[in-house]
This record gives structure tokens, C-alpha cells and sequence, in this order.
């Protein structure tokens, strides 16, 4: 059977309180594929440190060369670790075209700029949420730019991990 674990519980088991549950996995791997997709290291990605690289580390000790990825509208699998398919692959396009100082970047930017989004058009306030976060409710219920909801949108997933109780 294939197992695929959900990056929490990666988490989980890689904190030394949760070591029972960590050894009851790794002789498991010898009846199951244990599987990770470029999912769980797009998730990894927006850590700007290097513990995203540990924990990669971690996750190839359950996961070992199992990869699934989406390509040409189908899941593929490939035989790399984490490590290696994130050494595989460019992660941070949005990021860098927010940031990178050179003629095309400035250009997609100036064109995000100039691009108006009006989502207000499109949702009413009345069906937005109660809770739905204060800082996000501002950028679609006021006309912003296309650049003004990416840089939001940006911000958003580097926050994620540490603010997932808001959602």
C-alpha cells in the first residue's frame, strides 16, 4: 500500500516526544510505500532558513525515493528524495519576480502595477466570512492592483505556517 502523510504529521513525528510514533513507522516501511509530493516541499519552501533542509533530512528516513508529482495533467513518480527533487527544481518564481533587480522582473511588476483588480465587483461584504482576517479583507473588498494582491498572497503563504489557528 502507499501511505502519504500530510506535512503535519511530519512534523510531529520529527519532535522527540513523538518518537514511539516515529519507530512505529519505520519498520511499517518494509510492508508500505511511505510517499511525499512536491506538495510537502512547496510547503518547506517558504521557510527562508535552512531547517527546511533538515527537514527534508527527516522526511527521507520515512519517505526514502518515493515522489509523486503532477505533470501533463496527471500524477507522475519519480525516484528522488526530498533533498533531491528540491535540488531539482526552481521554487521561488513568485518570489523572485517581487524582488529579482533585472529588466523582466521589473517589467511583469510594472505591468501587476498597472493592472487594477477590483474583486469587490465580484464578492459582496455580506459573503465574506466573520472571520475571515482582517488584513485579507482589505484586499478584496478594496480595489487594489494585480502586484498589491500578489505581494498580499506572498506574504500570506510565508506567514501561513506559523498562523495556520487564523484559518
Amino acid at each position: 500500500m502507499r501511505i502519504y502523510l500530510d506535512s503535519n504529521v511530519f512534523r510531529y513525528l520529527e519532535k522527540p516526544e513523538n518518537s514511539e510514533f516515529y519507530e512505529l513507522v519505520l519498520p511499517d516501511k518494509e510492508r508500505n510505500y511511505y510517499c511525499f509530493s512536491e506538495a510537502h516541499i512547496q510547503d518547506l519552501v517558504r521557510d527562508q532558513s535552512d531547517k527546511k533542509l533538515s527537514d527534508m533530512t527527516f522526511m527521507e528516513t520515512i519517505v526514502t525515493k518515493n515522489c509523486w508529482y503532477h505533470e501533463e495533467n496527471k500524477m507522475q513518480v519519480c525516484f528522488n528524495t526530498p533533498l533531491e527533487y528540491y535540488n531539482n527544481h526552481l521554487w521561488n518564481v513568485g518570489t523572485d519576480i517581487m524582488t529579482a533587480e533585472n529588466t523582466v522582473s521589473a517589467t511583469i511588476r510594472e505591468t501587476f502595477r498597472s493592472t487594477p483588480l477590483n474583486w469587490n465587483q465580484l464578492i459582496d461584504n455580506s459573503q465574506v466570512p466573520v472571520n475571515f482576517p482582517e488584513d485579507l479583507r482589505a484586499i478584496l473588498l478594496e480595489p487594489a492592483t494585480m502586484l498589491d494582491f500578489m505581494q498580499a498572497m506572498l506574504n500570506l503563504t510565508e506567514n501561513l505556517s506559523g498562523e495556520q489557528p487564523r484559518f
